[in-house]
């Protein structure tokens, strides 16, 4: 079921409401919010337990919360509550999840892969 807008200009999306879909190996994301003007998306990421993420490179600044569960990012260890951001032109190598976590993530849908980087 796609997000309902309102003549008021609210958005409303029910935990139950949307389709998650494989963005990679281990990880699953469900879209809540494109914005084609900033090229800005809000979404979901549920990342499996033992889930590592490939290396990639930050097209424009990336914010995630962490609703679940924990995961390292840029070498810090995140938990329940903590919010991390990325500014545009860095690079995350070594985004894991050894319990599995859910994310709310704020970000550029062109960032970039570094899979030759990834060992």
């Amino acid at each position: 079921m796609a997000p309902r807008q309102f003549a008021d200009g609210l958005i409303y999306i029910k935990a139950s409401d949307g389709a998650w879909f494989n963005i990679a190996h281990g990880m699953v994301a469900k879209v809540l919010s494109y914005d084609s003007t900033s090229r800005r998306v809000t979404f979901l990421v549920r990342i499996a337990a033992g889930t590592r993420y490939a290396p990639h490179r930050h097209a424009a600044a990336e914010e995630r919360c962490v609703l679940e569960g924990g995961c390292l990012c840029g070498g810090r260890e995140l938990a329940v509550g903590h919010y991390h951001r990325a500014e545009a032109g860095t690079e995350h190598h070594d985004t894991s999840s050894d319990d599995g976590c859910l994310l709310l993530v704020i970000s550029s849908p062109q960032n970039e892969m570094l899979q030759s980087r990834f060992a």
